[in-house]
């Protein structure tokens, strides 16, 4: 019994996992949080000409308030993600990066959901 259920544990995901194959797009759009693999990731598919721009938002990280009170500046996430993908030749105009110290995905997805609204009222925020 044990040994059915371990291998119907490890199968049991199988029916419901899809993989799809990227499409072409308006914007690739990079979620903080896991390191560098997405910027690459991102860079990857800019270079192979799925979109033409790349996005991201600034993420929130404790301290970084204290910091700017006392005069420093440290760059964040999405700054350090932006400069990799200018050094692997994606050029600067074609990455955005919006305000918004996300602490989230759900924070990211609601920020890029109002700018995207934004920009089809032709409202320009950044």
């Amino acid at each position: 019994m044990l040994a059915l259920l371990a291998v119907f544990f490890r199968y049991a995901g199988v029916g419901i996992v899809s993989s799809d194959s990227p499409e072409k797009a308006d914007v690739i759009i990079v979620l903080m949080g896991s390191g560098p693999d997405r910027i690459l990731g991102a860079v990857d598919l800019y270079e192979q000409g799925y979109a033409p721009r790349i996005m991201m938002v600034e993420n929130w990280q404790p301290g970084y308030e204290l910091l700017e009170s006392r005069g420093v500046e440290l760059p964040r996430d999405a700054e350090l993600a932006a400069s990799v993908g200018v050094q692997l030749g994606v050029p600067e105009e074609a990455i955005i990066i919006l305000p918004g110290n996300a602490r989230s995905t759900q924070d990211e997805a609601l920020i890029i959901t109002q700018y995207l609204k934004e920009q089809q009222t032709g409202v320009d925020k950044v």
